[in-house]
This record gives structure tokens, sequence and C-alpha cells, in this order.
């Protein structure tokens, strides 16, 4: 933690404290996965959904795994993105208010140190 020095004991406002542990690193890979496992299944259940309409079966003839062309894959992809978007925009917005809290605190420690080097030292009478 940047705004902790020795000899001096700094409290950290709320929200600084609540990126500094180790709960915000490991956060965004749980959700990750969660991101991740939905548009997997739900892109697999439209690619044999497709294949099964079109009397095909998961597999050809040789043996390899049926796929769907580019344009059939783009129908999917624009559906997906429609009906997740208000999901989507809220992460959006939700990392770009962390990165913007990070940053700014990132400020305030950067400029503290900037005064602490220009503030003339005191000399210590014994």
């Amino acid at each position: 933690m940047a705004a902790l020095r020795r000899g001096r004991k700094t409290l950290l406002p709320p929200v600084c404290r609540a990126f500094a542990g180790r709960r915000c690193q490991l956060a965004p890979e749980r959700g990750a996965e969660r991101r991740d496992a939905a548009p997997r299944r739900e892109k697999k259940e439209f690619i044999h959904s497709r294949l099964k309409a079109e009397g095909l079966g998961l597999r050809t003839e040789s043996g390899q795994k049926a796929t769907l062309n580019a344009e059939e894959m783009a129908g999917f992809y624009k559906e997906f993105l429609s009906k997740n978007f208000q999901k989507h925009m809220c992460y959006n917005r939700e990392w770009y208010k962390r990165n913007f809290a990070i940053t700014f605190f990132m400020g305030k420690v950067a400029l503290e140190r900037i005064r602490n080097k220009l503030r003339p030292k005191q000399k210590s009478s014994n």
C-alpha cells in the first residue's frame, strides 16, 4: 500500500481498502469463469439446435465435429449481445468506476510524495 509509510499511521478511505486486499484480485477471475461459461453453453446449445433443425448430426461422415458457417454464427452473436446488452453495460460501468477510484488514489499518493519532496526538511534539535 503506497499510502502507508513507516512511522506514520494513515487511515485509508474505505474504497482504497477494498482495492488493497486479495479479495479484489480474485473477484474478477471468479466473475470471468461465470461470464465465460454462459456464452459457451448458449453457443453449444445454438449449434446443436441448428444442426438438428438442418437434419445433421454432431459429427460429419469423416468423424470431424460439425460446425456452422460464419453467417449463422453471426446471427447467434448478434442475438447474444443484444440480449445481454444491459449486463455488459453494467459490468463496464462498474469497472470504469473502480479504475477511476484506483487512479484517483494513485494520483493522491503521487501528489503527496511530490509535496513531501518539495517541503524543506526540518532539522531536529537536541
